[in-house]
């Protein structure tokens, strides 16, 4: 069941009329000028009451028809600004263009010979340095943004810092900042035998040289690991490890490999292997006529 209510002022007098689908105490509307009234005077001085109860259908004709015979829209007697119905209308829409022009001189005469607090030091500071375009300012702020590396040079066992590996490489005869970048990222080799380079971010501990040397061996051991494991399933039929794979075609024909994908899949099938490869390695069930046994 919704309600039609009115909003009161106890200390002089003007009223609100508005709707809600819910009958709740301390709702007083969301109108404009009745939220700046009741933040003026304390809501302690407004009173609610219910006009009516009324079917949600019937709502909005029963507000517009309330605000109209209390004539809560006359700025005398309510703080209505719309004739009500399916929502309050903005404030600017509703007015008239001699009002607009009102209101515009209101704010213009409240905000002229205002004056901002003065800034204070820190601030002015900020605001110079925020302006600064200067070569040095844009050096430096470049080098804050620059990602902070470590490189090591295993044959001296010394550690470097830097945030610019071209220079580094130009200044120690680093071959390319470009190979230092990979070893940052694949961490499994050395840069000529010698160097190697990480994030110092993620590398800060003391036995950085150890723990890095390590580092390399077991990503590379895990490398050939992987790599074995791979070269197992297409090797030939000498390789007890190799993968056995049956196919069938339409007309009943059998193949079976013994790893050998890669040499036999075009000699048996027709197609090549990275043709054949989501059939072979099992992704799909069927392919080109050939499906898996």
């Amino acid at each position: 069941m919704s309600i039609i209510y009115k909003i009161t002022n106890k200390l002089n007098g003007k009223i609100y009329v508005g709707k809600s689908k819910y009958n709740m105490d301390d709702y007083f509307g969301s109108g404009i000028i009745i939220t700046h009234a009741i933040k003026k005077y304390g809501i302690e001085n407004f009173t609610k009451e219910i006009i009516v109860e009324c079917d949600d259908a019937e709502i909005d004709e029963l507000e517009g028809y309330w605000i109209e015979q209390l004539n809560a829209r006359d700025k005398s007697v309510g703080y209505n600004i719309s004739s009500g119905g399916q929502g309050g209308d903005h404030y600017w829409k509703v007015m008239s263009d001699e009002e607009r022009e009102q209101h515009r001189e209101k704010i213009r005469k409240s905000t002229k010979g205002r004056k901002r607090a003065p800034h204070s030091e820190e601030t002015k500071r900020k605001m110079s340095r925020s302006f600064d375009r200067s070569p040095e300012f844009l050096e430096r702020r470049a080098a804050a943004k620059r990602k902070k590396y470590i490189i090591i040079d295993h044959y001296e066992k010394k550690v470097f810092n830097t945030s610019n590996l071209k220079e580094f490489c130009q200044d120690n005869d680093v071959p390319s900042h470009a190979r230092l970048q990979h070893n940052e990222r694949n961490k499994k080799t050395y840069v000529d035998g010698r160097w190697s380079c990480r994030m110092k971010e993620h590398y800060s501990m003391d036995d950085v040289i150890e723990y890095i040397e390590n580092e390399i061996i077991k990503n590379t051991d895990n490398y050939k690991n992987k790599m074995s494991k791979s070269a197992a399933l297409r090797t030939g039929e000498k390789n007890p490890n190799a993968k056995s794979i049956s196919i069938i075609n339409e007309t009943g024909q059998i193949i079976e490999f013994q790893g050998n994908f890669c040499k036999d899949c075009k000699n048996f099938t027709g197609y090549s292997y990275h043709t054949m490869k989501k059939l072979l390695d099992g992704t799909v069930y069927s392919l080109h006529g050939w499906r898996l046994l």
